[in-house]
Protein backbone atom coordinates (compact mmCIF):
# COMPACT_ATOMS: atom_id res chain seq x y z
CA UNK A 1 0.00 0.00 0.00
CA UNK A 2 1.34 3.41 -0.91
CA UNK A 3 0.98 6.06 1.76
CA UNK A 4 2.64 9.42 2.12
CA UNK A 5 5.84 9.22 4.16
CA UNK A 6 4.73 11.89 6.69
CA UNK A 7 1.74 9.78 7.73
CA UNK A 8 3.19 6.30 7.96
CA UNK A 9 2.32 4.94 11.38
CA UNK A 10 4.97 2.26 11.68
CA UNK A 11 7.97 4.56 11.81
CA UNK A 12 9.90 4.89 15.07
CA UNK A 13 8.61 7.58 17.40
CA UNK A 14 10.55 10.81 17.44
CA UNK A 15 11.09 10.94 13.71
CA UNK A 16 10.48 14.62 12.86
CA UNK A 17 9.06 13.66 9.45
CA UNK A 18 6.29 11.50 10.93
CA UNK A 19 3.18 13.04 12.44
CA UNK A 20 1.92 11.61 15.73
CA UNK A 21 -1.42 9.81 15.48
CA UNK A 22 -3.13 12.47 17.60
CA UNK A 23 -2.07 15.11 15.08
CA UNK A 24 -3.61 13.33 12.11
CA UNK A 25 -7.17 14.29 11.14
CA UNK A 26 -8.25 10.74 10.36
CA UNK A 27 -6.76 7.30 11.02
CA UNK A 28 -8.57 4.08 10.12
CA UNK A 29 -7.06 0.95 11.67
CA UNK A 30 -7.94 -2.65 10.77
CA UNK A 31 -11.52 -1.64 10.09
CA UNK A 32 -14.00 -4.35 9.26
CA UNK A 33 -17.72 -4.10 8.50
CA UNK A 34 -19.93 -7.12 7.81
CA UNK A 35 -23.36 -7.10 6.16
CA UNK A 36 -25.37 -10.34 6.33
CA UNK A 37 -22.23 -12.35 7.06
CA UNK A 38 -20.47 -10.92 3.99
CA UNK A 39 -17.54 -8.50 4.51
CA UNK A 40 -18.26 -5.03 3.13
CA UNK A 41 -14.89 -3.82 4.42
CA UNK A 42 -12.00 -5.95 5.56
CA UNK A 43 -8.84 -4.95 7.42
CA UNK A 44 -8.86 -1.36 6.17
CA UNK A 45 -5.73 0.48 7.30
CA UNK A 46 -5.42 4.07 6.16
CA UNK A 47 -4.11 7.35 7.51
CA UNK A 48 -5.47 10.37 5.68
CA UNK A 49 -3.25 13.28 4.66
CA UNK A 50 -3.36 16.34 6.88
CA UNK A 51 -5.44 18.14 4.26
CA UNK A 52 -6.35 17.97 0.59
CA UNK A 53 -8.91 16.44 -1.74
CA UNK A 54 -9.03 12.64 -1.60
CA UNK A 55 -10.92 10.68 -4.25
CA UNK A 56 -12.25 7.35 -2.97
CA UNK A 57 -12.49 5.10 -6.02
CA UNK A 58 -13.22 1.46 -6.72
CA UNK A 59 -15.80 -0.78 -8.39
CA UNK A 60 -19.45 -1.04 -7.37
CA UNK A 61 -19.73 -2.93 -4.10
CA UNK A 62 -16.20 -2.01 -3.04
CA UNK A 63 -17.39 -0.50 0.25
CA UNK A 64 -16.77 3.16 -0.58
CA UNK A 65 -20.03 4.48 0.89
CA UNK A 66 -19.72 2.01 3.76
CA UNK A 67 -16.32 3.45 4.60
CA UNK A 68 -17.76 6.96 4.94
CA UNK A 69 -20.62 5.66 7.09
CA UNK A 70 -18.23 3.67 9.26
CA UNK A 71 -16.10 6.76 9.81
CA UNK A 72 -19.23 8.61 10.91
CA UNK A 73 -20.42 5.74 13.10
CA UNK A 74 -23.58 5.25 11.02
CA UNK A 75 -22.84 1.54 10.55
CA UNK A 76 -21.47 -0.89 13.12
CA UNK A 77 -17.77 -1.60 13.06
CA UNK A 78 -17.19 -5.32 13.48
CA UNK A 79 -13.48 -4.80 14.02
CA UNK A 80 -10.89 -2.07 14.14
CA UNK A 81 -11.18 1.60 14.96
CA UNK A 82 -11.51 5.11 13.54
CA UNK A 83 -9.73 8.00 15.21
CA UNK A 84 -10.15 11.72 14.54
CA UNK A 85 -7.14 13.62 15.85
CA UNK A 86 -6.43 10.63 18.05
CA UNK A 87 -9.90 10.55 19.63
CA UNK A 88 -13.01 8.44 19.11
CA UNK A 89 -15.39 9.77 16.48
CA UNK A 90 -18.23 10.17 18.97
CA UNK A 91 -16.41 12.97 20.73
CA UNK A 92 -15.34 14.66 17.49
CA UNK A 93 -18.55 14.77 15.43
CA UNK A 94 -18.48 18.54 15.14
CA UNK A 95 -15.20 18.19 13.25
CA UNK A 96 -16.89 16.20 10.46
CA UNK A 97 -19.43 17.36 7.87
CA UNK A 98 -21.26 14.86 5.66
CA UNK A 99 -22.91 15.17 2.26
CA UNK A 100 -24.89 11.94 1.73
CA UNK A 101 -26.01 10.41 -1.53
CA UNK A 102 -29.00 12.38 -2.76
CA UNK A 103 -31.04 9.19 -3.14
CA UNK A 104 -30.90 8.58 0.63
CA UNK A 105 -32.57 11.88 1.60
CA UNK A 106 -36.30 12.35 2.29
CA UNK A 107 -37.01 15.26 0.00
CA UNK A 108 -40.65 15.44 1.12
CA UNK A 109 -39.58 16.74 4.51
CA UNK A 110 -41.34 20.11 5.03
CA UNK A 111 -38.31 22.37 5.15
CA UNK A 112 -37.02 25.23 3.07
CA UNK A 113 -33.53 25.38 1.60
CA UNK A 114 -32.56 27.87 4.30
CA UNK A 115 -33.92 25.56 7.02
CA UNK A 116 -31.81 22.67 5.72
CA UNK A 117 -28.63 24.72 5.65
CA UNK A 118 -29.33 26.07 9.13
CA UNK A 119 -29.42 22.45 10.35
CA UNK A 120 -25.69 22.41 9.74
CA UNK A 121 -25.37 24.85 12.65
CA UNK A 122 -27.32 22.79 15.18
CA UNK A 123 -24.10 21.47 16.67
CA UNK A 124 -23.47 25.02 17.86
CA UNK A 125 -27.06 26.08 18.44
CA UNK A 126 -28.23 22.86 20.09
CA UNK A 127 -31.32 20.96 18.92
CA UNK A 128 -33.52 22.90 21.32
CA UNK A 129 -31.68 26.19 21.02
CA UNK A 130 -33.02 29.27 19.32
CA UNK A 131 -32.02 30.04 15.75
CA UNK A 132 -30.93 33.66 15.80
CA UNK A 133 -30.29 36.21 13.11
CA UNK A 134 -26.56 35.61 12.91
CA UNK A 135 -27.23 31.88 12.40
CA UNK A 136 -29.48 32.62 9.44
CA UNK A 137 -26.94 35.10 8.10
CA UNK A 138 -24.31 32.35 8.19
CA UNK A 139 -26.68 29.93 6.42
CA UNK A 140 -27.49 32.55 3.75
CA UNK A 141 -23.79 33.16 3.16
CA UNK A 142 -23.31 29.43 2.52
CA UNK A 143 -26.26 29.40 0.12
CA UNK A 144 -24.71 32.35 -1.67
CA UNK A 145 -21.42 30.47 -1.92
CA UNK A 146 -23.09 27.63 -3.87
CA UNK A 147 -25.33 29.94 -5.93
CA UNK A 148 -28.59 29.10 -4.15
CA UNK A 149 -29.39 32.26 -2.19
CA UNK A 150 -32.30 33.14 -4.51
CA UNK A 151 -34.00 29.84 -3.60
CA UNK A 152 -33.60 30.11 0.17
CA UNK A 153 -37.36 29.98 0.81
CA UNK A 154 -38.10 27.17 -1.66
CA UNK A 155 -39.21 23.81 -0.22
CA UNK A 156 -36.42 21.32 -0.79
CA UNK A 157 -38.69 18.85 -2.58
CA UNK A 158 -39.51 21.50 -5.20
CA UNK A 159 -35.87 21.86 -6.21
CA UNK A 160 -34.11 20.06 -9.03
CA UNK A 161 -31.63 17.30 -8.26
CA UNK A 162 -28.65 19.55 -8.85
CA UNK A 163 -30.13 22.29 -6.67
CA UNK A 164 -30.80 19.79 -3.88
CA UNK A 165 -27.20 18.66 -4.02
CA UNK A 166 -26.00 22.22 -3.69
CA UNK A 167 -28.27 22.77 -0.66
CA UNK A 168 -26.65 19.84 1.14
CA UNK A 169 -23.24 21.12 0.13
CA UNK A 170 -24.14 24.48 1.69
CA UNK A 171 -25.29 22.69 4.86
CA UNK A 172 -21.87 21.02 5.12
CA UNK A 173 -20.13 24.37 4.61
CA UNK A 174 -22.20 25.89 7.42
CA UNK A 175 -20.64 23.44 9.85
CA UNK A 176 -17.17 24.87 9.22
CA UNK A 177 -15.75 21.41 9.84
CA UNK A 178 -12.21 20.13 9.55
CA UNK A 179 -13.13 16.95 7.66
CA UNK A 180 -15.72 16.74 4.87
CA UNK A 181 -17.13 13.43 3.66
CA UNK A 182 -19.03 13.55 0.35
CA UNK A 183 -20.76 10.50 -1.07
CA UNK A 184 -21.00 10.74 -4.86
CA UNK A 185 -21.69 14.50 -4.97
CA UNK A 186 -21.25 14.60 -8.77
CA UNK A 187 -23.76 11.82 -9.50
CA UNK A 188 -26.52 12.95 -11.83
CA UNK A 189 -25.90 16.68 -11.48
CA UNK A 190 -26.03 19.38 -14.14
CA UNK A 191 -23.06 21.38 -15.36
CA UNK A 192 -23.85 24.33 -13.10
CA UNK A 193 -23.90 22.14 -10.02
CA UNK A 194 -20.72 20.36 -11.05
CA UNK A 195 -19.03 23.75 -11.36
CA UNK A 196 -20.34 24.85 -7.94
CA UNK A 197 -19.03 21.65 -6.34
CA UNK A 198 -15.61 22.03 -7.94
CA UNK A 199 -15.37 25.65 -6.79
CA UNK A 200 -16.31 24.56 -3.27
CA UNK A 201 -13.68 21.83 -3.30
CA UNK A 202 -11.06 24.38 -4.35
CA UNK A 203 -12.15 26.65 -1.49
CA UNK A 204 -11.90 23.84 1.05
CA UNK A 205 -8.50 22.83 -0.27
CA UNK A 206 -7.24 26.41 0.03
CA UNK A 207 -8.50 26.46 3.62
CA UNK A 208 -6.43 23.31 4.34
CA UNK A 209 -9.44 21.11 4.99
CA UNK A 210 -9.50 17.34 4.47
CA UNK A 211 -12.16 16.28 1.96
CA UNK A 212 -13.03 12.66 1.08
CA UNK A 213 -15.15 12.23 -2.03
CA UNK A 214 -16.61 8.94 -3.26
CA UNK A 215 -16.10 9.32 -6.98
CA UNK A 216 -16.82 7.22 -10.09
CA UNK A 217 -15.42 9.20 -13.01
CA UNK A 218 -11.86 7.90 -13.28
CA UNK A 219 -11.06 10.36 -16.06
CA UNK A 220 -11.41 13.35 -13.71
CA UNK A 221 -9.57 11.94 -10.70
CA UNK A 222 -6.13 13.31 -11.63
CA UNK A 223 -7.60 16.68 -12.60
CA UNK A 224 -9.75 17.35 -9.56
CA UNK A 225 -8.05 15.66 -6.58
CA UNK A 226 -4.71 15.73 -4.79
CA UNK A 227 -4.80 12.24 -3.28
CA UNK A 228 -6.55 8.96 -3.91
CA UNK A 229 -7.76 5.96 -1.93
CA UNK A 230 -8.25 2.96 -4.22
CA UNK A 231 -10.57 0.56 -2.44
CA UNK A 232 -12.09 -2.85 -2.98
CA UNK A 233 -13.22 -3.92 0.48
CA UNK A 234 -9.65 -3.36 1.59
CA UNK A 235 -7.10 -0.73 0.64
CA UNK A 236 -5.48 -1.42 -2.72
CA UNK A 237 -3.47 1.79 -2.91
CA UNK A 238 -3.47 5.13 -1.13
CA UNK A 239 -1.48 8.31 -1.19
CA UNK A 240 -0.62 11.26 -3.43
CA UNK A 241 -2.06 11.05 -6.93
CA UNK A 242 1.34 10.70 -8.61
CA UNK A 243 2.18 7.60 -6.55
CA UNK A 244 -1.08 5.80 -5.83
CA UNK A 245 -3.26 6.32 -8.91
CA UNK A 246 -1.61 3.74 -11.16
CA UNK A 247 -2.69 1.27 -13.80
CA UNK A 248 -1.69 -1.60 -11.56
CA UNK A 249 -3.74 -0.33 -8.62
CA UNK A 250 -6.83 0.21 -10.76
CA UNK A 251 -6.55 -3.21 -12.39
CA UNK A 252 -6.23 -4.89 -8.98
CA UNK A 253 -9.19 -2.94 -7.61
CA UNK A 254 -11.42 -3.62 -10.60
CA UNK A 255 -10.29 -7.22 -11.03
CA UNK A 256 -8.97 -6.57 -14.52
CA UNK A 257 -12.44 -5.51 -15.71
CA UNK A 258 -11.39 -2.04 -16.87
CA UNK A 259 -11.23 -1.84 -20.64
CA UNK A 260 -7.91 -0.70 -22.06
CA UNK A 261 -9.31 2.56 -23.54
CA UNK A 262 -10.92 3.47 -20.21
CA UNK A 263 -7.70 2.76 -18.34
CA UNK A 264 -5.62 4.82 -20.77
CA UNK A 265 -8.07 7.70 -20.53
CA UNK A 266 -7.85 7.66 -16.73
CA UNK A 267 -4.06 7.72 -16.80
CA UNK A 268 -3.85 10.42 -19.45
CA UNK A 269 -6.37 12.84 -17.92
CA UNK A 270 -5.47 15.64 -15.59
Amino acid sequence: MLVEAPILLNRRSGDPHVAAAQDLPLVVSRLGVVYDRAPALWNVDWAAPASGLVAVVGPNGAGKSTLLKAILGLVRQDSGSVKVFGRDVGSMRQSIAYVPQRSTVDWDFPASALDVVTMGLYGRIGWFGRVRGHHRDRAMACLEQVGMADLADRQIGALSGGQQQRIFLARALAQDATIYLMDEPFAGVDAATEGAILETLDTLRAAHKLVLVVHHDLQTVRRDFTDVLVLNRTVISAGPMSLAFTEGALQRAYGGRLAAPELRAAMAAG
